[in-house]
């Protein structure tokens, strides 16, 4: 909105930008002295690529698309746009948006809304995940205080009792989580307890694939005298056991991309209201390649689950954090626990003192927007292959493409959605070339999307530090250190 004011207003006109909260929203003004909006051209210059014959006139440069731009960004934060406008006089664009709650306070109504609760009745836990889960590991509960009447009464935790959480959260669908692979772990059905990794670092890729699927049939299409189309949409229901703190947040980056705003993906919908959600908090020693605690998503998450699962030595703790998790667990009954929300919070922060990376945040998108021709960018062309690992194993980047397939009969055709990265050449291909064909170009794409443009369209960070692209990078490349350099701290 400011650089339009300045664009189309003269030498000697006056742009006045304004700051002011107004009931529970906070107002933007920006009012220039420029050309002016023809009253015929106002309902259409939100639209993409559209520009005044006056604007035209006035400059040549510019692409139409930045009202569309902020018109969306607008609406993402649940706000309002709003223009007055007279031709030779001057514009006005007026932005309401919400007042956000504060972080603390929303961290206290979560604190308030917990109880506690604990099984009576030790029992063995069988199967690999012995060496955390000993002889003697307790079961506890903590349900939100309306939820209390549900686990009232207490009772023993049977035959082991991860076994029969895991039964228990069956009752709801298919069960999904860490399974050994190797010398790591990947997310997979569960078949077995013993098949269990609950001490994982991380997977090769995380659980979006669940929610957002590596490929996928859209819809597909017949010719029968005329066109038939066939589409079905539909998920069962799953659960996604031992999620990480980094990969739940993750999944709450893509809630923002394909779930809110003016336009809703209903495949990765329909997938996610189907899926009941038992994060893990990471209290083993964390994976070497992790800088969760400073990206603010991990060890444990605050929101967001369904359930929390916390390992305590030999015991188990669960945290209740929906209604849906409530009643998936309903019926196991145990008591409140005694001191495991403290031990946990001791576990989190000796988990946070060990974490081997660190990524300074404050002030991080400006600097990256000031260092967009860094001497950095020329280094890592030359060591960067371009294969797009960093992307395919990264837990938030959402980029698809959409493929026809027709049959050789020409008789059928399938529309199918596949992941796609901004690392490899031909996804900056469209008719008449390419544009972003140079691989320094694509990498900065990449970091840039991660460390500034996310804030720009989502309010908040693209990388949740997870790791995963340092480790799938065969030229060593590590985010953390790009960072770090272009912070201009030495190694």
């Amino acid at each position: 909105l400011l650089s339009n004011a300045i664009n189309y207003t003269a030498a000697g006109g006056r742009v006045d930008f304004q700051v002011d909260q107004l009931g529970e929203s906070i107002r933007f003004r920006v009012a220039d002295t420029g050309i002016g909006i023809p009253q015929a051209d106002i309902p259409k210059i939100f639209t993409e690529f559209y520009r005044a014959d006056n604007a035209r006139r006035f400059s040549e440069e510019g692409t139409g698309l930045g009202l569309a731009i902020a018109r969306s960004i607008v609406d993402l934060q649940g706000g309002q746009i709003d223009v007055e406008s007279t031709v030779g006089v001057g514009t006005t664009f007026t932005v309401l948006l919400p007042v956000p709650a504060r972080p603390d306070e929303q961290l206290e109504e979560e604190n308030d809304d917990q109880v506690a609760a604990a099984s009576s009745s030790p029992q063995p836990i069988e199967g690999s995940s012995a060496n955390q889960l000993q002889q003697g590991g307790n079961l506890m509960v903590i349900a939100k205080p309306a939820l209390q009447d549900r686990q009232a009464v207490a009772m023993a935790a049977g035959q082991g009792s991860l076994p029969e959480l895991l039964a228990v959260l069956q009752r709801y669908g298919e069960l999904h989580g860490p399974i050994r692979k190797g010398k790591g772990a990947v997310f997979a059905p569960i078949s077995s307890v013993a098949d269990l990794a609950l001490d994982y670092g991380t997977t090769v890729l995380s659980p979006k694939k669940y929610l957002l699927q590596p490929m996928e049939t859209l819809f597909s299409v017949r010719r029968r005298g005329g066109f038939q189309a066939e589409q079905e949409i539909s998920a069962k229901p799953q659960v996604l056991f031992g999620v990480h703190s980094c990969d739940l947040a993750a999944i709450q980056l893509l809630d923002r991309v394909y779930g809110q705003g003016s336009y809703v993906d209903s495949y990765y919908r329909m997938r996610r209201e189907a899926t009941l959600i038992v994060a893990m908090t990471c209290t083993a020693p964390p994976y070497d390649k992790c800088f969760c605690g400073s990206m603010e998503t991990g060890p444990s998450p605050r929101g967001g689950f369904d359930l929390l699962l916390t390992v305590l030595g030999s015991d188990l703790l669960l945290e209740i954090g929906s209604d849906r998790g409530a009643a998936a667990v309903e019926g196991l009954g145990w008591p409140r626990a005694a001191d495991h929300l403290a031990r946990k919070e001791n576990a989190v922060k000796e988990a946070l003192a060990r974490m081997p990376r660190a990524m300074d945040r404050a002030g991080l998108p400006q600097l990256m927007n000031a260092n967009f021709d860094h001497p950095l960018w020329s280094k890592l062309k030359d060591s960067c292959l371009a294969c797009g690992n960093c992307a395919l194993s990264c837990p938030s980047c959402y980029c698809y493409n959409v493929i026809d397939q027709v049959a050789l009969d020409t008789v059928s055709v399938k529309r199918t959605r596949t992941w796609d990265v901004c690392l490899l050449m031909e996804f900056a291909e469209v008719h008449g070339g390419n544009f972003r064909k140079d691989r320094d170009a694509r990498l900065k794409q990449f970091m840039y999307h991660k460390l500034s443009y996310w804030i720009d369209q989502y309010g908040a960070f693209g990388c949740v530090g997870c790791g995963r692209c340092i480790n799938a990078c065969p030229a060593g490349i590590d985010i953390t250190e790009v960072a770090r350099e272009i912070r201009g701290v030495a190694q």
